[in-house]
């Protein structure tokens, strides 16, 4: 086994050479293109840029040709305009010699003389321009000429530099295609010689296996046994937090139901008083009970049943409505009217009666009310009752001002003269006119009170039993853990018994 490791280290080694020889191979072929590449791009750039220069220096030229054209037509008008100057100064010369009767014609040509040496005279300076235009214009030809001569040997130069490039990349190519031809060897020898030692490796391998099978064997087993032990204490610690949390679930399960039979019993109670009408005197008990068995149509109930209040206010609208809760609320006069001869005839007592089709009241319209220290509210917008009633308790509560203290009381009172009632939210009264009421609280302020308890028992309830009714789930999910947690204690001890069998069969057998 020495040897073939040997050889394949060496191989390896082999191998590792002509991948790094045919990296270096690729590099630099991928390098020699790079640069043929580049110089071809900046070959096209001075070819461009040559017949840029080109263009320029045609350009120049044909300027320059139009300017010197232009000098000759210059010269050849000046030519002209002096010899027209000196024929007209022969002319005059002969007019003058014969006498004054050629005055007129001699000043007509002087005239003429003058305004041709004016004209000249410009044609002179015109020329001068061209001249020196025809200057500039050969001096940027020649610049362009030459600035086309020097690019002409830089196209030149890159030229060769592209056939060098050329020359290196054909090189670096010979050089990759011979690396990698060395690589495909070596990794063929590589591959041929890792066969033959895995061969050796897997023989030794299944002659050493064969020697170490009986320990693994026994290891194994040992190991399974500690697994087993494991096991059955992971399930013995789950299966005391499944008893745990069942034992908290029922727990629970009986404060719920506990509270259930409070709440019960609360609703029930309140819901009997309500319906024996506990706290109304005996006439308003019978007109009610006659009502809710049909016997007589029109009533809509007691004012304490068809009002409701929140409970921070409560106390103060039973205090504003006083013995009013117990008044009846009719439909018309007539309902009204046969219940006070129900009560006449059978001597039963006396009720107040309010139809609807009759009460009227207004509601307080006092100017910056709300701006008041203490404030609240008025009293018939701080609670609830059918549309229908509302004229009913606009003339009980339409003209009461609920206030935070007695001192908010007092100090409203003075400052609107006594013109209405103000109710402090503990009950104290301070009426229209001055006189004040305080103190306990009476019997039937508990009227509201108790409607408020009866809804909020019956909410408390409600939502009890969807509380209930959800942790019979998680009561029902806890016993399940705990059955599944004794099943599987009891399957982790049955696979431990097995595994003490197992080593003990192993051991037996390597004695």
């Amino acid at each position: 086994m020495g040897i073939w490791g040997r050889q394949l280290q060496a191989l390896k080694k082999a191998a590792e050479k002509a991948e790094v020889d045919l990296k270096i191979g690729l590099f630099m072929l991928e390098e020699a293109r790079s640069s043929l590449d580049k110089l071809y791009e900046e070959g096209q750039a001075l070819q461009n840029a040559a017949g840029q220069a080109t263009i320029a220096a045609e350009k120049a030229r044909s300027a320059r040709d139009t300017a010197e054209a232009n000098r000759s037509k210059e010269e050849s008008e000046q030519a002209v305009l002096s010899v027209s100057i000196q024929h007209h100064e022969t002319r005059i010369q002969e007019l003058m010699a014969t006498g004054a009767k050629r005055e007129e014609r001699i000043l007509e040509l002087d005239r003429q003389k003058k305004e041709r040496e004016n004209l000249l005279s410009d044609k002179t300076k015109r020329h001068g321009q061209l001249s020196d235009e025809l200057d500039a214009l050969t001096k940027k030809a020649l610049e362009a000429a030459t600035h086309l001569e020097d690019l002409e040997a830089k196209a030149e130069g890159l030229a060769a530099m592209a056939a060098l490039a050329r020359q290196n990349a054909s090189e670096a190519k010979a050089r990759a295609q011979a690396a990698q031809d060395a690589t495909v060897e070596a990794k063929s020898r590589l591959e041929e010689g890792s066969e033959a030692a895995q061969k050796a490796a897997e023989r030794l391998a299944q002659e050493k296996a064969e020697q170490e099978a009986l320990a693994k064997q026994i290891d194994k087993a040992q190991e399974e046994l500690q697994a087993a032990k494991n096991i059955v204490s992971g399930y013995g610690l789950r299966l005391q937090s499944a008893e745990k949390k069942a034992e908290a679930a029922q727990n629970e399960e009986y404060r719920l139901l506990v509270e259930e039979n409070a709440l019960v019993s609360k609703v029930s109670m309140l819901s009997e008083l309500a319906r024996e009408y506990e706290g109304y005197s005996a006439a308003v008990k019978s007109v009610m009970k006659l009502s809710k068995a049909g016997r007589l149509p029109g009533v809509l109930g007691t004012v304490g049943e068809l009002v409701h209040a929140e409970n921070h206010v409560a106390l103060a609208i039973e205090t504003a409505l006083g013995a009013a809760l117990q008044n009846i609320v009719t439909n018309t006069e007539e309902t009204a009217r046969d219940a006070i001869s129900y009560l006449k005839e059978r001597n039963i007592g006396r009720a107040t009666f309010l139809p609807i089709s009759a009460v009227r009241g207004n509601i307080l319209s006092e100017q910056g009310l709300e701006n008041e220290a203490g404030f609240v509210g008025v009293a018939v917008e701080l609670c609830s009752f059918p549309q229908e009633t509302k004229g009913v308790f606009a003339s009980l509560l339409g003209r009461t001002v609920i206030v935070e203290r007695m001192n908010d009381a007092i100090a409203l009172a003075r400052k609107r003269g006594h013109r209405f009632r103000i109710v402090t939210l503990d009950g104290q009264v301070i009426n229209a006119g001055g006189s004040m009421t305080g103190g306990a609280a009476g019997r039937q302020t508990g009227i509201l009170t108790r409607a408020n308890e009866l809804k909020e028992a019956s909410a408390k309830l409600a939502k009890l039993r969807a509380e209930k009714q959800k942790h019979g789930q998680v009561l029902a999910e806890a016993n399940r853990l705990l059955t599944a947690a004794k099943y599987e204690k009891e399957q982790a001890e049955a696979e431990l018994r097995a595994a003490e069998d197992t080593l003990l069969s192993l051991k037996t057998a390597a004695a």
